[in-house]
């Protein structure tokens, strides 16, 4: 007896989603074949392993260099349909991989997202052949992009959020472009209105001097983490708003704004990651 409140039954689809990955991250790692492969070793397959947990974490780099061959190999298309592709960006950027990221979604011929812009799309279609084919099919299904949609703002623009048991809804800040698509993309741009106001980023590489160039705002009440790529070991980061120099030999220098910096490593890849207080901020890396 009691308060007479509503019995909220259980989402069917929820459930079985749990099931299954339940079932995959009980199977045995001896079902893997050398080198490790999920089922045939199919993209989709090992983007899923990886991205569930279902892979041992020895595995980890075995897995996904089965991934990245395949990839290479299909002269960097994806062979995906809608649930591959929604979680491939995931798992390549948290590999630093975010270089093949950009060289998939930079392909015009098929199978590929520009093949649909090449071939006058205008809305994203269900599959990878739109109307080419006798398939019926809708030429207006927004489910491809839901991952390069999310990779687009937070590895290439460099615009993302932390989401935890401390911190929700763009209350930290995580700005900066994954450090393996700086020299590809060369520059861009993004902001995002948050319940807090505008978060803004832009940044710009130039390859002729090596040199990497951002600015940022963030909104009031809120912080940030703000990561350079680390162009070379000797590299020096200034404030060019205080004229401060905050990294270099290694070591962080204290700036207005400026709270803490550390290296992290993201496979092959590292960046510089500077904690912020909120506000304009202006950095200009040079090795």
């Amino acid at each position: 007896g009691g308060g007479g409140g509503a019995i909220v039954e259980p989402c069917p689809v929820l459930i079985w989603l749990f099931n299954i990955d339940m079932e995959v991250r009980r199977l045995p790692v001896a079902r893997l074949t050398p080198p490790p492969r999920y089922g045939k070793g199919s993209q989709c397959s090992q983007v899923m392993a990886l991205f569930s947990g279902a892979t041992p974490a020895d595995l980890h780099q075995d897995v996904f260099d089965v991934l990245i061959k395949d990839i290479e190999a299909k002269d960097f298309h994806v062979d995906l349909g809608i649930v591959g592709m929604t979680f491939v960006f995931d798992v390549l950027s948290s590999f630093g991989r975010d270089d093949v990221a950009y060289k998939v979604l930079t392909q015009d011929t098929f199978p590929s997202l520009g093949f649909m812009l090449a071939n006058n799309a205008t809305t994203l279609w269900e599959n990878w052949h739109g109307s080419f084919t006798q398939q019926i099919a809708s030429n207006n299904h927004i489910m491809f992009a839901g991952g390069s949609s999310v990779w687009v703002y937070s590895a290439l623009a460099g615009l993302s959020t932390v989401s935890n048991a401390t911190s929700t809804g763009w209350r930290h800040v995580l700005i900066g472009p994954g450090a393996s698509v700086v020299p590809l993309a060369g520059a861009a741009a993004g902001q995002f209105t948050s319940r807090f106001g505008v978060n803004e980023v832009a940044w710009e590489f130039s390859r002729d001097t090596n040199a990497f160039g951002l600015n940022c705002s963030l909104p009031a009440g809120t912080s940030g983490s703000l990561s350079v790529p680390q162009l070379s070991a000797s590299m020096v980061v200034t404030d060019t708003i205080s004229g401060v120099t905050v990294w270099k030999d290694a070591a962080f220098h204290a700036a207005p704004g400026f709270v803490s910096a550390r290296v992290e490593q993201h496979g092959s890849s590292s960046s510089v990651v500077f904690e912020i207080t909120n506000g304009k901020f202006q950095v200009m890396a040079t090795v």
